[in-house]
């Protein structure tokens, strides 16, 4: 069965954040693929630039 994670779990393998550790053991716990649609990774971009910007 393939996995998909909420943009949520994505954006916490990227930026470090109190739950992160949480998430990347969620994730590696899953067998590859992994399916991630467009509009993931569009949330997956915005939800970082607007990190950087504050």
């Amino acid at each position: 069965m393939d996995a998909y994670f909420d943009s949520a779990i994505i954006l916490k393998l990227y930026v470090q954040e109190a739950t992160s550790p949480v998430a990347i053991r969620l994730v590696g716990s899953q067998a590859a693929p992994f399916w991630l649609t467009q509009w993931q990774a569009l949330e997956v971009k915005n939800a970082i630039r607007l990190k950087v910007s504050v």
